[in-house]
């Protein structure tokens, strides 16, 4: 009897493990390139490393599957930390992770913060980034994805689009 409940242990605990799907993050130079051959929006996590509520976000929020598979069809992902210092190219021009993270936040340093971009295939902006800070819970995140993947583009408005939506939830 032992070694049967150790056996389904062992099979639900290498089952959780191998079906558990994660966020597929890109750097924002792999995600410029994969947008130069399919055109998707970035959804941009800015974080520290001594962000407590960036940390709260991958375990939980980041965690959900519904997140997850929504996430991963619909934009590329791209996470960066404000305080590094590495150098990258973007409009020609160089910057830090550092200073776009200035640039995408419009100077409004808090984490975390979520950037929803449009880049056209040349690297030019297709609309202004639009930053949403603080910890947020999987319900509000996906009426957000949704809202900026199926309708912000076409000018519907949020009040509009939230009436509508269908929670998975």
């Amino acid at each position: 009897m032992k070694k049967l409940y150790l056996f389904l242990l062992l099979v639900f605990i290498t089952k959780s493990a191998f079906c558990q799907q994660t966020i597929q993050w890109l750097t924002f130079e792999e995600a410029l390139q994969k947008n130069k051959l399919e055109q998707k929006q970035f959804f941009i996590d800015v974080y520290t490393n001594w962000c407590t509520w960036c940390k709260k976000m991958d375990r939980t929020t980041f965690k959900n599957e519904e997140i997850v598979s929504y996430i991963n069809a619909n934009f590329y992902a791209v996470k960066i930390n404000a305080e590094d210092h590495s150098k990258l190219m973007f409009q020609g021009e160089e910057f830090t992770y550092e200073s776009l993270s200035h640039t995408l936040l419009g100077g409004n340093m808090g984490f975390p913060t979520y950037v929803f971009l449009w880049v056209r295939k040349d690297e030019q902006l297709q609309a202004n980034p639009y930053p949403i800070q603080g910890y947020i819970k999987k319900q509000k995140l996906h009426l957000m994805l949704s809202f900026m993947n199926e309708a912000a583009y076409e000018g519907v408005e949020f009040k509009e689009f939230r009436e509508g939506y269908l929670s998975p939830y």
